[in-house]
């Protein structure tokens, strides 16, 4: 699961979706975006390597962003 830093940031990031999304928000996707993106942080690898879509899985994409923000110690790359 998310170390305690990143879940303070996952719970912000889950804050602000459901004040902007409602209760459509699937959390347990957005878990595993977020996941997914600190994976990609700590590999190394740049914001090309979102598998989501900006425009068709709007929640997921800024998810993994996060993820990837929370570990990466940049803003975007």
């Amino acid at each position: 699961m998310l170390a305690d830093r990143c879940r303070c940031v996952f719970q912000e990031f889950v804050d602000s979706e459901t004040q902007s999304q409602g209760s459509d928000v699937d959390v347990k996707d957005l878990i595993a975006a977020f996941e997914d993106g600190t994976i990609a942080a700590k590999s190394r690898l740049d914001t090309g390597y979102c598998p989501y879509s900006a425009s068709k899985e709007p929640s997921s994409f800024l998810a993994w962003l996060a993820g990837f923000r929370c570990c990466s110690g940049d803003s975007v790359r």
